[in-house]
């Protein structure tokens, strides 16, 4: 297809968004339900400082649970980024082993209520088929070496190659409360061309899993309605787009430039 929209959660979410940054002009329509949004420019940042005293409850306790996350539940992502070649010998000589790594991340990760994952509608023959699809195909290795590709983590010097950019494709995000990483909607609008938000009380990391029927409504929503597909094929954004016109900027550069010209001249009136 010439063009196409794109959908994904966890590493899809991360996936998908860089195929719509990279060819807008065929990947004309994205909707994510992981949502990473970390401003790629100055002026970027200093717009995601100055929404913090405007966010509300639910948004400054989810920024809670990402700090949450980062702080207590992210050692996974270190030693996946750094050394993922000695767990795979690990993993693939105990499925005992495999099992409980997996089954840890659905049991912290999921809207379980501390509970076991069924109780967030994830069922014991999904956990079984998940993990004996790595263990029969050998593939947990190449699984967590994404992370050490990716993230930046080890000693060879790359940079990290996740997507900072901005992502000109009309974009639709399903947030859920209990993600692991939930950016405000005002930081999420600095990173994509947000159309459509769609808050959810129920699911969390494995949402596609948790709450199947409620994804694929939502994705329904977004390419039926929120968007006009035709239009997004007719008026395709284009490679390395951005926000577009932003006079805050330069007003914000004259403030502190006149703020650093009035300062520099009292200084020297006291000298």
């Amino acid at each position: 297809y010439n063009h196409y929209g794109a959908q994904g959660g966890d590493w899809g979410g991360i996936i998908t968004r860089t195929i719509a940054e990279r060819y807008p002009q065929h990947c004309v329509a994205l909707h994510i339900n992981f949502c990473i949004a970390l401003p790629g420019d100055w002026y970027a940042w200093v717009k995601a400082l100055l929404a913090l005293p405007t966010l509300s409850t639910t948004e400054r306790e989810a920024l809670w649970g990402t700090y949450y996350y980062l702080k207590y539940e992210s050692a996974y992502l270190q030693i996946q980024a750094t050394k993922p070649q000695s767990l795979g010998y690990a993993f693939n000589d105990s499925p005992v082993g495999l099992l409980a790594w997996i089954l840890e991340k659905f049991q912290s990760w999921s809207d379980s209520k501390g509970l076991g994952p069924e109780a967030a509608g994830v069922s014991k023959d999904a956990l079984l088929t998940n993990v004996m699809v790595y263990w029969v195909t050998q593939s947990i290795t190449s699984s967590m070496r994404i992370y050490y590709e990716t993230v930046g983590a080890n000693p060879s010097g790359a940079k990290p190659s996740l997507p900072q950019r901005y992502c000109p494709v009309p974009t639709g995000v399903l947030w859920s409360a209990s993600e692991l990483i939930k950016p405000p909607k005002k930081w999420a609008q600095l990173v994509y061309n947000v159309k459509y938000w769609s808050p959810q009380s129920r699911g969390g990391h494995f949402f596609a899993l948790e709450q199947p029927d409620a994804l694929a409504n939502d994705v329904e929503l977004f390419f039926r309605g929120a968007v006009d597909f035709d239009q997004c094929k007719r008026n395709p954004a284009t490679p390395g787009q951005g926000r577009g016109s932003e006079p805050g900027k330069w007003l914000f550069l004259a403030g502190v430039g006149w703020v650093l010209v009035t300062g520099m001249n009292w200084v020297r009136s006291r000298l």
